[in-house]
């Protein structure tokens, strides 16, 4: 900021001239600081300026982080949660008649079924290699 642009100034140094050289010094003092607080108020202003230009694109950067967030969630996240929400009613399901067949049918794994399951297996056995020697499969 130009000193000689702070209004009043030209008619404070005539003024002074009158009174002598301290009243001169006097007036070039206060004019030089009024400058200078004029010079720092201007820096704050463009550095504020600065700061909020600085901000505005960080939020600008923010809100497009946000958008493509909730694009994501709204595109994969929520479809996957529907695919596991379907699998896991089809595991609750398949375990449900899991459930209810061994209710039905006995464990041919328990020690008092294992005579069953050897003969069943020796069974099966049996039929894939007939069916085998004659090429045959079946069910």
């Amino acid at each position: 900021m130009d000193v000689t642009t702070i209004t009043g100034t030209s008619e404070a140094v005539k003024a002074a001239t009158q009174r002598g050289y301290e009243a001169v010094l006097m007036v070039i003092v206060l004019t030089s600081c009024l400058g200078l607080v004029g010079m720092l108020i201007r820096w704050f202003v463009n550095s504020m300026d600065l700061r909020l230009k600085e901000s505005a694109d960080r939020e600008k950067r923010l809100a497009d982080r946000v958008t493509e967030l909730e694009k994501f969630i709204e595109n994969t996240l929520v479809r996957m949660i529907e695919n596991v929400s379907v699998l896991m009613q089809k595991n609750t399901e398949a375990s449900e008649r899991l459930a209810n067949m061994l209710d039905v049918k006995p464990c041919l794994l328990e020690r008092s079924n294992q005579d069953l399951f050897v003969e069943k297996v020796a069974n099966r056995i049996g039929q894939e290699l007939h069916n085998g020697e004659t090429g045959h499969r079946g069910a």
